[in-house]
């Protein structure tokens, strides 16, 4: 999950997973945009290159409207939903693979 992941946001609220919401390797190579659990993430192991916080107010605030149309769709109570714990991954770096290129 979240391979290589340059922008945008991944919100993943493991609704049906018992432990590892994200399988093995999340955010290998990510060096750009977020991913934010439903989860405390206790137990998952992330790269080197990936930052992982507890999410903040502005946070949640971000995918309240996803989380909420999400919920309205598939017939999920909101609140529910929400009153969880949630972890925020993003980039380490602002150009992590930067070694790779040749410059100009």
């Amino acid at each position: 999950m979240g391979e290589y992941q340059a922008g945008g946001v991944i919100i993943v609220l493991g609704l049906n997973a018992d432990k590892n919401i994200v399988g093995n390797f999340p955010c290998t190579g990510m060096h750009g945009g977020k991913m934010i659990l439903r989860s405390d993430c206790k137990g998952v192991v992330f790269p080197k290159n990936a930052r992982v916080s507890p999410a903040e107010k502005e946070d949640i605030d971000e995918i309240y409207p996803y989380v909420k149309e999400f919920c309205d769709c598939f017939g999920f109570d909101t609140d529910e939903i929400m009153n969880a714990e949630f972890t925020v991954i993003t980039p380490d770096s602002n150009n992590p693979y930067k070694q790779m290129y040749v410059g100009n």
